[in-house]
């Protein structure tokens, strides 16, 4: 494996001015890390025939330009198509819950804590169910199983 500079950095190095080069720093080597290691995982899957397949939980928005994390998800549909990696992001999904719910995303997070909690953790094996069963079946296809 290489270590070239990552498409992601390279965006955000582009999208942002000389100002905050500490912080553009540590958005660089984050976004090089993750990069680097979904690389890793992908080049092991390979080896060992594996499918890498990745979801988000859901609870992290792609609107906070000061969230090396909300960086990173904006330009993940991108990053892991290039590596041909099926990627789904369920926060839209938990959102639309949420509306038809009329509950706000805080109501799906344990208080003090921020992860989600239980009534969260139905909603979201219910939406990663609904990516991965096809994805599943598909694969099960192609290794010759019944159905």
């Amino acid at each position: 494996m290489t270590h070239e500079r990552a498409p992601l950095v390279d965006k955000l190095k582009s999208s942002r001015g000389s100002k905050n080069v500490r912080k553009n720093n540590f958005f660089e080597r984050s976004l090089l890390l993750g990069e680097t290691l979904f690389r890793k995982l992908k080049d092991i899957c390979d080896t060992h025939d594996a499918r890498l397949l990745v979801v988000t939980n859901g609870f992290l928005s792609q609107n906070d330009d000061k969230d090396v994390n909300s960086v990173f998800l904006r330009h993940a549909p991108e990053f892991f198509s290039s590596l041909e990696v099926p990627f789904h992001d369920i926060h839209p999904a938990l959102l639309k819950d949420l509306e038809n719910l009329d509950r706000p995303l805080d109501t799906l997070r344990i208080a003090g804590d921020g992860h989600p909690n239980e009534r969260a953790a139905r909603l979201i094996a219910k939406h990663l169910w609904i990516w991965l069963e096809p994805h599943l079946i598909e694969h099960h296809r192609q290794e010759g199983f019944a159905e």
